[in-house]
Order: structure tokens, then C-alpha cells, then sequence
């Protein structure tokens, strides 16, 4: 996440961004339906960028923590809040601390994706529940075009942008050796169409 990355994405993760707004309204309400109450919760979202997320659950949550790599991002927010600057595969939390995790469209950006989940699996309290949103894609890096087009970045770059291209296989392999179960995945019709993945730590 360099900062060719950081500027190729600066519109898109803008809070002032109308379309962006929509998308985050959308993968919140599917996520909300997956679970009763967030009252008593503490969640972390991963990769919050301008803390879009946050501000949705906040009023929702009993905790909400939002952990991007991107210092200049989280300056920007203009939301109190738990935010912290840090990374996706060494993450800066003790075990069993979160009842929710929200990787929403981050795990294809990166270098080590089974890393990051088992740091997610370690911080992660028993029955809790871990959410990853990712894109459809035909081949990688394919729903990164209309933002490189936006900014006029070489459309060469894509693959730099999105090291992996997920898939359920895929997903099932990488939590293969944690605590963590599939309990489901579904597709979600949005601005763009995106997968949700659903999953429980268990002991």
C-alpha cells in the first residue's frame, strides 16, 4: 500500500464521495442482517480507510475500532474514534478482544491474505464472528479499471493493486488451520456485485 496506491485511490475512499457512501450503506445492511444485536459489541473494522464504516456503526456498537495502513487516511476521517494506524497481518490488538471483524474489500490487496487471518483468528473472541466482503472478479485486479481510468493511472497496475483473486476455495484453505468455520457466503447485488463471506470462531 505505497503511495501510488494511496493517490490511485484518494477519490474513491473520500468521505465526500456520493457512489462511495451508497456502497458502504449496502455492505453494512447485508452485514447487519447477520447478526441480532450490535449493542454489546466491539468491532474492528480492518482496513477502514476514511472510517466510512465506522460512522455507520457507531451508533449501533458499544466499541468500534477502524485499523488502516494508511496514516494519511485516517488524518483525514474527521471522526472521534478508536482509530489506529497498523497492519492487516501483525495486528496491534490482544487475544480474543473483538466480538466482530469487517475486512470489507481489503484481503485481495494483501501480500499474505492466510497472515492476516490468522491474526484475525487470534484477536478474535470465541463465537464471535469475522466478515469479509471481496469482489467478483474475472480475472485480478478487473474492478480496479474505472478508478485507474478516474485517476489516469496505467491500467498495467491493476495486478499491483489487487495481489490475489478470491474465491470461496480459497477462503476454505486459508482458515483451514484456525478456529474459524464458514457459516456462510452469499452473492451481493450492488454498484458492484461482491461476495460476503460469514464466519464464526469456534473451540
Amino acid at each position: 500500500m505505497g503511495f501510488k496506491y494511496d493517490q490511485t485511490y484518494k477519490l474513491a475512499a473520500g468521505q465526500d464521495n456520493c457512489l462511495r457512501r451508497i456502497t458502504m450503506k449496502k455492505r453494512l445492511s447485508n452485514i447487519d442482517k447477520a447478526i441480532k444485536s450490535w449493542k454489546h459489541k466491539r468491532v474492528l473494522d480492518i482496513g477502514c480507510s476514511g472510517g466510512m464504516l465506522q460512522k455507520l456503526l457507531s451508533s449501533q456498537c458499544r466499541e468500534v475500532y477502524g485499523l488502516d495502513i494508511n496514516l494519511d487516511q485516517l488524518n483525514e476521517t474527521g471522526i472521534e474514534g478508536n482509530y489506529i494506524c497498523g497492519d492487516a497481518m501483525r495486528l496491534p490488538f490482544k487475544e480474543n478482544y473483538f466480538d466482530v471483524v469487517i475486512c470489507s474489500h481489503l484481503l485481495e490487496h494483501l501480500p499474505s491474505v492466510k497472515k492476516s487471518i490468522q491474526e484475525i483468528n487470534r484477536i478474535l473472541r470465541p463465537k464471535g464472528n469475522f466478515f469479509v466482503l471481496y469482489p467478483i472478479e474475472l480475472f485480478r485486479g478487473a474492478t480496479c479499471i474505472p478508478d485507474m481510468l478516474i485517476h489516469g493511472q496505467k491500467i498495467s497496475r491493476i495486478r499491483k493493486i489487487h495481489l490475489h483473486r478470491l474465491s470461496l476455495k480459497k477462503l476454505k484453505k486459508w482458515i483451514s488451520d484456525t478456529e474459524l468455520r464458514l457459516m456462510k457466503h452469499k452473492l451481493i447485488f450492488a454498484l458492484q456485485p461482491m461476495y460476503l463471506a460469514i464466519m464464526m470462531k469456534i473451540q
